[in-house]
């Protein structure tokens, strides 16, 4: 992929310079290279989708975060209806789900301050923590039509101006 090239030239280029905003960049090139390298782990995973197109807004390529913006709406589509992929897609959104309940059930963690598990979306009033509990098939849907989607939404037309 071009934009792992472009990312190591860019380590290797600027690796000796100890300017805080460059450290800054080399964080964020590196979040942006974990999240790439999930993506074959976790293809069908809405949360990592909408955190690519997150991470490639903060980064300047309002290309690539609308196309995955856009990739996590057609994997909301496949988890509501049931189409080609929605058994894959489906089992992703529910793991999603569960990740992110089981993360909120840790002390401290509070939706609203620390909302970076899926991504800035908006969904804390559907947020029920217990671990004790599985996700539920409607639940999945809940998120996918209400949470996820307004949030791919808001990512494509803020970055269509």
């Amino acid at each position: 992929m071009f934009i792992n090239y472009f990312i190591s030239a860019y380590y290797s280029y600027f690796s000796e310079t100890q300017n805080p905003s460059v450290n800054i960049l080399h964080a964020r090139l590196a979040e942006l290279r974990g999240l790439q390298n999930a993506l074959p782990i976790h293809p069908y995973s809405v949360v990592l989708r909408l955190k690519l197109a997150n991470s490639y807004r903060i980064l300047g390529y309002p290309d690539l975060a609308v196309g995955d913006a856009y990739k996590a709406l057609l994997l909301i589509d496949e988890v509501v209806e049931e189409l080609e992929y929605h058994d894959l897609a489906f089992k992703a959104a529910k793991g999603d789900i569960a990740l992110i309940q089981q993360k909120l059930d840790s002390p401290g963690r509070n939706l609203r301050v620390d909302d970076s598990d899926h991504d800035s979306c908006c969904c804390s009033d559907i947020v029920e923590c217990n671990q004790d509990r599985a996700v539920q098939d409607e639940e999945v849907v809940v998120w996918a039509k209400s949470c996820w989607s307004k949030t791919a939404y808001e990512k494509i037309l803020f970055l269509s101006f």
